[in-house]
């Protein structure tokens, strides 16, 4: 404060951020306008250095009472028309809104399928059927797609009916709560509490195969893809570490 009056120093890289401006030209104009209203004023200080900026207080005249509440009429009037506009469109506004999730669902299980799609078309070199498709879909609703990924093209590669042996090892782990490579990976049994002998985890559709047979395939084969599923998975464990 000097000589009763308030200013202000800043330079004019800090009053076009405070003005979200870019250009100096723009801030020149500014200026200039409310120099020219009477609302404002410099002192120059000296080289380099920012100016003393003076903000002055309006003086308003009855004119300028009247061009303001006439724009404020029209302002009002405007925002009348808009309102009753919007009511009209009311019914379509929420319809939107309400349905914006549904939407956002739908699109999100259409990209699903054309993914699994993609997939399945790729490893088993077969174009699945759509009922096979949406049984997929629903079995790894919840699974990654590197999950989901790494499954089709183990059962494309070591199961005599891949699509059946893809559809019960995601039946497996959606009934297990597997949803990503690392849970599958760590998918156990608890251990015998009777026996010392070993410490490994071993998943339980390996040791426990009758809980898991498939119709198509005979046990001697369910126990040879459950070997190599098992050291499928260790090598993939050994690779994260």
């Amino acid at each position: 404060m000097k000589n009763g009056d308030i200013f202000f120093i800043f330079t004019n890289e800090t009053l076009k951020k405070i003005l979200n401006i870019s250009s100096p030209n723009k801030l020149s104009k500014i200026k200039k306008e409310l120099q020219n209203a009477g609302l404002f004023s410099q002192i120059r200080v000296g080289l380099n250095k920012p100016n003393k900026l003076y903000l002055k207080k309006p003086v308003l005249t009855k004119e300028d009472v009247y061009l303001i509440k006439k724009e404020e009429n029209i302002f009002e009037s405007r925002n009348n028309k808009d309102v009753s506009n919007s009511y009209a469109n009311d019914t379509d506004i929420n319809d939107t809104d309400i349905n914006d999730t549904t939407t956002k669902t739908v699109k999100g299980s259409s990209s699903k399928k054309k993914y699994l799609v993609k997939l399945l078309e790729e490893e088993m070199s077969v174009r699945p059927t759509k009922a096979f498709v949406e049984k997929i879909a629903s079995l790894s609703i919840n699974m990654s797609n590197e999950l989901l990924d790494y499954a089709i093209k183990y059962a494309s590669e070591n199961g005599n009916n891949p699509k059946q042996y893809l559809a019960k090892i995601l039946q497996v782990w959606a009934n297990n709560h597997i949803y990503d490579l690392e849970q599958a990976q760590n998918f156990n049994v608890k251990y015998n509490i009777h026996s010392l002998k070993s410490k490994e985890k071993t998943p339980r559709w390996i040791t426990h195969p009758e809980e898991f047979k498939l119709k198509e395939e005979n046990d001697q084969e369910l126990a040879a893809e459950a070997q190599a599923f098992k050291e499928h998975l260790t090598k993939k464990r050994r690779n994260y570490k």
